[in-house]
């Protein structure tokens, strides 16, 4: 009986903790001169809510491996005896062409393309609408690159990891290219 009112104490006590937590992350980012503290927060990141967000995932469904398709087909591979494994894409220094075409999905608005470097700087990736689809919005989701924004110059890496790379791609279809700078460079779609 004690065991099961020990138990109940503490789980109680990791809900009061883990509600305190959640405020005082939200709370923490508002700066203290707004007019406006929700449009304020609603403007800057909310480490805490991103932090569960990566544990829950994201609400839009990833971009697979078959929905890209090399441009000229098909791919060849520098190393040959490398394989990949079924389901996965990995683009290695070398491998021909580093241009792939993205199947357009209509089932879903967006999808999220998370790829990984394998050595930070060794890689350039771009994404392009075919049709313009997503430059009316105020994401402006029709020219994408990293690790350097080419329309403003600034830099896109996440400053948590600034190997990886994350996408948010448009139903219609579209064109990614790759360029890796050197012969230990490998990208791999997550």
């Amino acid at each position: 009986m004690t065991g099961t009112k020990v138990l109940l104490i503490l789980l109680i006590l990791i809900v009061v903790l883990f509600i305190v937590l959640v405020v005082w992350g939200i709370y923490t980012n508002v700066p203290p001169s707004t007019d406006d503290p929700v449009a304020e927060l609603n403007k800057k990141p909310h480490p805490m809510i991103s932090k569960f967000a990566d544990l829950l995932g994201s609400p839009s469904p990833k971009l697979k491996p078959t929905e890209l398709t090399p441009n000229p087909q098909p791919l060849r591979r520098a190393q040959p005896g490398i394989r990949v494994p079924a389901g996965k894409f990995i683009l290695r220094f070398g491998d021909q062409p580093t241009v792939f075409d993205i199947s357009p999905d209509s089932g879903h608005q967006l999808r999220r393309a998370t790829f990984t470097e394998t050595r930070q700087g060794c890689a350039a990736i771009e994404y392009k609408s075919d049709n313009g689809s997503g430059s009316g919005s105020d994401l402006k989701l029709d020219l994408q690159s990293w690790p350097t924004d080419q329309k403003t110059q600034k830099s896109t890496r996440d400053p948590k990891n600034l190997t990886r790379a994350t996408f948010q791609v448009p139903s219609a279809k579209g064109h990614l290219s790759i360029t890796l700078g050197t012969p230990d460079c490998a990208v791999q779609l997550e």
